[in-house]
């Protein structure tokens, strides 16, 4: 496995990995001196705020380009998605600058959003609020907290089908290839650190049906811990109906 720091995509790869408030030490590791004290001033731009986390990144071996007239350093582009309580909130390019040190090893020193579209859905429409708490649930591959959001007719098609269901929250849900992407210089993670691979979800439309019933259209997406990945998605529609006063998921295709 390689140290990070070797190879400039090494560097880039374990900068974006560590870019979260439970690894600053190792983030901060992976900067120059300048950059981690612009990091101390401001910390948003590398590791979000208010629980806005990124949930996947990506880059390849083409997106590492040498900055001319200057030996030794890249400019790397990166695309990355962000979340909130597992609902994705931004899609961002950002541009990484990286330049070898005196000792050889490869540091991140700057970090500059160069474009950024806005995803969270805001429209207050009946039956969102349910539509939240499921998706969250997938996102945590918990099918017992999404179960209190069935409607009796969803529940009774799921009866005895548990592999099924399972499948539809687990981790074995949509996953990404890493390989079409590439990891340049990226170490290999852990698979026993790992966990269910990070996800996110994206509400398109919510449209309502009626006064008891409501379609909508979401993207499910998953990443992984610590290697660049695509970040493409898989789309659903799902229907929600109201029962009384409660909104219940009725169907998912």
């Amino acid at each position: 496995m390689e140290e990070p720091g070797v190879t400039a995509g090494g560097a880039l790869a374990a900068f974006m990995a560590a870019r979260d408030y439970r690894s600053i030490r190792t983030l901060k590791a992976l900067m120059t001196p300048a950059l981690a004290a612009r990091y101390d001033h401001d910390s948003a731009p590398f590791n979000g705020k208010r629980n806005i986390r990124i949930a996947a990144f990506d880059f390849s071996e083409r997106d590492l380009k040498p900055v001319k007239g200057t030996p030794g350093a890249y400019a790397a582009t990166v695309r990355t998605l962000w979340e909130e309580q597992g609902e994705a909130v931004e899609r961002r390019v950002e541009t990484i600058g990286l330049a070898q040190q005196p000792n050889g090893v490869w540091r991140a020193v700057s970090l500059e959003r160069s474009t950024s579209e806005y995803l969270r859905y805001n429209d207050a429409v009946n039956g969102v609020t349910t539509l939240r708490l499921v998706l969250r649930a997938w996102r945590k591959g918990d099918v017992a907290a999404a179960k209190p959001y069935f409607s009796a007719a969803f529940a009774k098609r799921y009866q005895g089908r548990d592999d099924a269901l399972n499948a539809l929250f687990g981790a074995s849900g949509p996953a990404v290839s890493i390989a079409a992407s590439g990891s340049p210089g990226a170490p290999a993670p852990s698979a026993a650190a790992t966990g269910l691979p990070p996800a996110a979800f994206e509400i398109v439309e919510l449209t309502p049906k009626g006064e008891a019933a409501a379609v909508a259209m979401i993207r499910l997406y998953r990443g992984t811990r610590d290697r660049p990945s695509p970040i493409d998605n898989s789309e659903h529609i799902l229907r929600l109906v109201r029962i009384g006063p409660k909104w219940l998921l009725d169907a998912w295709d």
